[in-house]
């Protein structure tokens, strides 16, 4: 089974906000066969052969979160020998905490990890009523939506920049364009085959797409 059969055999099932404005707009696929660095997360990940054959990391791409250009999520399924779901973590704001909770395995399909998204914002949970933990959940998405404008990243900055003027106006427009009230209330929705590609694939359209939109919304 090629890299590719494999990301999309056990690709998630992400629930979504019902009144989330945006859409996954790529998905990166890596294999990790043995242990190492991420390819696109600053974590290592460290595993047991003896227990998991593999692990797929899926980096989950966002044109816009609600307070900002430019978004990327992870979500980590480790796999053992036996084709099955042995362990899963996903991305928590520039952190990551395991994605099945003990005693409920969230697996779906017999191999697709079920996870929630926050409204907006898009780090994960294994279940949608713990975002209500978070302090600024309904600010961030109101009050603050687009107050951090483009976030340019390390890997892009080469190949995306904005003026003070350009950052204004990235600002005002998710502002104007998608704040929102979450509903806390979730809907499956489905990732398409045509969005997966391979990380490098991936991070070579991601600053193609931000460019581009750029220069439609300024």
């Amino acid at each position: 089974m090629s890299d590719l059969e494999l990301a999309l055999k056990y690709k998630p099932y992400i629930m979504f906000d019902k009144a989330e404005p945006f859409e996954v707009n790529g998905v990166g696929y890596s294999i990790l066969r043995t242990p190492g660095q991420s390819p696109s997360f600053r974590r290592e990940l460290e595993f047991d052969k003896s227990k998991v054959d593999y692990v797929i990391e899926y980096s989950i791409y966002f044109d816009y979160d609600i307070q900002h250009m430019y978004d990327l999520e992870h979500i980590w399924v480790y796999v053992n020998h036996q084709g099955d779901i042995y362990d899963a973590e996903a991305s928590f704001h520039g952190r990551f905490f395991k994605a099945m909770i003990p005693g409920h395995s969230q697996i779906l399909d017999k191999t697709h990890l079920q996870i929630f998204s926050q409204p907006g914002k898009h780090a994960f949970l294994p279940e949608g009523y713990m975002f209500q933990l978070i302090p600024n959940l309904y600010i961030a998405c109101n009050e603050k939506a687009g107050e951090d404008g483009l976030l340019i990243m390390d890997l892009f900055k080469d190949r995306i920049s904005a003026d003070m003027r350009q950052q204004d106006r990235v600002k005002k427009y998710i502002k104007n364009q998608f704040a929102f009230v979450p509903t806390l209330d979730y809907e499956y929705r489905p990732l398409s085959d045509k969005l997966f590609y391979t990380w490098e694939e991936l991070s070579d359209i991601i600053p193609v797409r931000i460019n581009e939109e750029l220069k439609r919304i300024i």
